[in-house]
């Protein structure tokens, strides 16, 4: 069963990047001004307990069998501006809750706020933001159809690629109106 394990993992089709939405959506950010993350995936998934992007699949051979789960871990953010101000205790596998939950409240999110997740970027430039998921995988010796089970024992051998997002985000500065 292990070494089915292995195959049903080699052979798993696993999501890969999709987009990076970020917001303010269009145009440059400013200084001070938060910027929330939330990415997609290339490829259909399924929603596993607590929300973790997962997918499946099962090798079966001469009465042995295997499922194995590819399982997403929370999503990570980074960027080359060593100011800036990160916020993750609200990136889910996703990125930010919000931008899906409170559209309006996210776009109207003025300078000195916070983001659940993303950045506040404090100088002027054009900065990239790095996105990463990583993946963890599990196993059963047998087929299963369901999401995975709590208790799941980890695929010998299974390193898998992290999905990565880059973006580039033009950074202005504030300008105070001068005059009258």
């Amino acid at each position: 069963p292990v070494s089915l394990a292995q195959l049903a993992t080699s052979t798993l089709k696993i999501p890969g990047a999709g987009q990076m939405i970020l917001s303010p959506a269009h145009g440059p950010t400013y200084s001070n001004l938060p910027t929330f993350v939330r990415v997609t995936f290339n490829r259909p998934y399924e929603i596993g307990p607590g929300g973790a992007p997962y997918v499946t699949d099962y090798a079966a051979v001469l009465g042995a069998a295997a499922t194995v789960w590819v399982i997403a871990e929370p999503l990570q953010l980074s960027t080359n501006d060593s100011t800036a101000t990160r916020y993750l205790s609200g990136c889910g596998y996703l990125g930010s809750q919000e931008m899906t939950l409170h559209p309006k409240q996210v776009a109207s999110t003025g300078a000195n706020g916070q983001a659940d997740c993303g950045l506040t970027f404090h100088q002027p430039g054009n900065w990239t933001i790095t996105a990463t998921l990583n993946w963890r995988t599990c196993w059963v010796p047998e087929v299963v159809f369901s999401p995975p089970p709590a208790n799941c024992t980890p695929v010998p051998g299974a390193n898998l690629n992290p999905v990565t997002w880059t973006r580039t985000v033009p950074v202005h500065e504030i300008q105070a109106a001068n005059g009258g």
